[in-house]
């Protein structure tokens, strides 16, 4: 009833003055004025109406298997990757902690590879010229060379042969008076002096008595 009664004000107050001086333009402006009214009223209605709730149908069954499956293989799937990462961060914890105690050289060429292991792309190779490469590897031969006879050197004076003291042994074995001994290869020797025990004794007088026995059997024959 309200609005049926705004429109008839708005038709009187918009009505054109026909007895006035103005012809068909004062009459054009007020219709084109009502119709911007009656636009502008449409759309704030519009405004004020609620907006249109969409709402997602799904289906109950379907739900219920979806969370069934979560639930069976969540538990068993989250022990298995929080024990692999747990593998793997340890194992990269070890890694950085050895690399610490390398030297300034051998750190980087390890900081690397560890890089490298972790995924990152490997470092391209340096390149170097094909005589500086010779000269390189001739001064390499050179210096393994000289480290090689200095390590003989020394080994011929601090480390002589096993051969050569055997034969020292037995040359002062073999000379002065105890060398000369037949009981020489009995006993031990001990600061100069031949130690026997009893039974070295005994052998070099069976040994002794047995050559005598001898000695008269070849005379009397």
């Amino acid at each position: 009833m309200s609005r049926h009664v705004d429109d008839i004000k708005n038709m009187l107050f918009d009505e054109p003055d026909f007895d006035s001086d103005n012809n068909d333009d004062e009459i054009k402006s007020k219709t084109v004025r009502r119709k911007q009214r009656k636009k502008l009223q449409k759309q704030l209605e519009e405004k004020k109406k609620p907006s249109v709730e969409t709402i997602a149908f799904r289906d109950p069954s379907k739900k219920k298997k979806i969370l069934n499956k979560s639930n069976t293989s969540s538990p068993v799937s989250q022990q298995n990757e929080n024990v692999e990462f747990d593998l793997e961060k340890a194992r990269f914890d070890v890694h950085k902690f050895g690399i610490k105690g390398f030297e300034k050289s051998k750190y980087e060429d390890a900081r690397v590879a560890l890089a490298v292991n972790l995924g990152a792309r490997p470092p391209k190779r340096k390149f170097i010229n094909y005589r500086e490469l010779i000269e390189q590897n001739r001064a390499k031969k050179a210096k393994e060379k000289e480290e090689e006879e200095n390590a003989r050197l020394l080994g011929d004076i601090f480390h002589k042969s096993p051969n050569n003291k055997q034969k020292s042994k037995q040359k002062r074995i073999g000379e002065g008076d105890v060398g000369l001994m037949r009981f020489s290869s009995v006993g031990k020797f001990q600061g100069g002096v031949l130690k026997l025990t009893d039974k070295d004794i005994s052998k070099v007088k069976n040994k002794s008595g047995s050559s005598h026995n001898r000695k008269r059997l070849g005379r009397k024959r």
